[in-house]
């Protein structure tokens, strides 16, 4: 009897060590792995995780954290400036991050957002304009600015607000500022190991000057960088 005792409380505890080691759901053992990543830049940024191509993908907003759960493998971080805003709905054709995506008509909606622009935003707006200058309203307050705040490219003073044109030296000037360096990164070889954490910073930002004794929001950028931390 003793032995009977003995032999079914030895199985017992085998069953519940197996049942806690030995065959936990494979979702439980995935979330072990994976990545999170940081927004350090003042701009919406588009990332991905990639192998042959892009495998998963997302947009995190300044400051936030995007938690991705993935298998213990190598992957190859991508991201990009995202000036469309985070409403846009991601696809997977859209997870290969082109040079290209930095149209002129979203560039313009983005540096140029006046004041009455973003009270429009504030009210409901749709479309890509308002989700542009959403994401400048907020990189406008990152930098402790005001969001209806007058803006200048290089140093330039902007005038006509959106739905303006942007002259041939401000195109090229916002072309010297928004090179692939200073909106777009890649770091491979990331392991997923228990979750690392990375961060990305630089990238397209507003620095305050002042101009005629205002304070003027002056879009300047830095190299993006994707570090382990």
């Amino acid at each position: 009897m003793k032995t009977s005792i003995f032999t079914s409380i030895l199985h017992y505890l085998l069953f519940a060590f197996c049942v806690s080691n030995c065959a936990l759901p494979a979702e439980a053992k995935r979330r072990k792995h994976g990545f999170k990543i940081v927004n350090k830049s003042a701009f919406p940024i588009q990332v991905s995780l990639n192998q042959v191509g892009p495998l998963y993908w997302g947009i995190i907003e300044p400051g936030k954290t995007w938690h991705r759960p993935t298998g213990a493998v190598w992957f190859t971080i991508k991201s990009e400036t995202y000036f469309e805003g985070a409403s846009k709905k991601i696809k997977t054709k859209d997870a290969i991050i082109p040079v290209a995506s930095i149209v002129a008509a979203t560039l313009l909606a983005a540096v140029t957002a006046g004041a009455s622009a973003v009270a429009s935003a504030a009210a409901g707006g749709a479309g890509a304009l308002s989700t542009a200058v959403a994401g400048t309203s907020g990189a406008l307050v990152a930098a402790g600015l005001p969001a209806t705040s007058s803006l200048a490219i290089g140093g330039a003073l902007l005038g006509g607000g959106v739905g303006g044109t942007l002259s041939v030296a401000t195109r090229k000037t916002i072309d010297k500022i928004l090179t692939k360096k200073n909106v777009m990164a890649s770091k491979a070889g990331c392991y997923a190991r228990k979750c690392p954490t990375y961060e990305i910073s630089g990238g397209p930002r507003f620095d305050k000057m002042y101009k005629d004794g205002k304070e003027v929001a002056n879009l300047v950028a830095s190299p993006m960088k994707i570090r382990k931390v």
